[in-house]
């Protein structure tokens, strides 16, 4: 067996997880661009990717969230 072996359900489930994390990614970078046009606060490259992280894993939470209440709801 190699290392490399996934399946198909972890594939889709990874997937899932980048496009949550680059959505949240998207969202952060919005926001510093909204606010630097503001000249309200300047905020560095790495302010920028902590909110985005953050932003990443408070969708985490949301999607895992999601996913249990989709299951509850299957359940009956």
């Amino acid at each position: 067996m190699s290392i490399l072996t996934i399946s198909k359900e972890q594939l889709i489930s990874r997937l899932k997880s980048l496009g949550w994390r680059v959505l949240m990614m998207g969202l952060a970078i919005v926001v510093a661009f909204l606010i630097d046009n503001l000249n309200v606060v300047n905020l560095p490259p790495t302010v920028i990717a902590v909110i985005g992280l953050v932003l990443g894993e408070i969708s985490k939470q949301i999607n895992k969230n999601l996913a249990t209440l989709k299951g509850l709801a299957g359940q009956k």
